[in-house]
């Protein structure tokens, strides 16, 4: 692959045949969560796995590298159909437009100019309840 075309396509050059096929099914699976979401809540949302993160050890490992990137999801969601009067969903409506799911050495949150990013380790628990409160305060 073309320096290039692994820029267009969010991919290193670098990747083995493997990874590459690994990364394609877990974005295929994002997509399904994120159109099911998007759905669900009626927010429309786009969003994307940065792979820039993950190494080869994590395609070896056999953690679900969708699975990992789903509880922005599972934390929007819960937050858009909150018995609350709509607040949760007005608030993601007006401050969230994009979601971004990434590996790094510390699980991190941040949410900049509607661009809610969240980095996963896989050495951590708790991704949901950390997220929410991240959001809660956040938004």
């Amino acid at each position: 692959m073309s320096d290039f075309l692994g820029q267009v396509f969010g991919q290193s050059p670098r990747r083995s045949l493997g990874e590459r096929q690994t990364m394609a099914s877990a974005d295929e699976r994002f997509r399904h969560e994120l159109d099911s979401f998007n759905q669900w809540t009626g927010l429309y949302l786009t969003a994307r796995i940065d792979w820039d993160g993950f190494t080869e050890a994590d395609f070896e490992s056999g953690h679900s590298l969708h699975g990992w990137c789903q509880t922005p999801f599972d934390v929007l969601r819960a937050l858009a159909t909150a018995s609350d009067g709509g607040l949760g969903k007005t608030a993601i409506q007006e401050q969230v437009r994009e979601v971004i799911c990434g590996r790094a050495a510390e699980r991190t949150a941040s949410l900049n100019s509607g661009v809610l990013t969240f980095t996963v380790n896989f050495e951590t628990s708790g991704d949901y309840d950390f997220l929410m409160a991240y959001l809660k305060k956040a938004l």
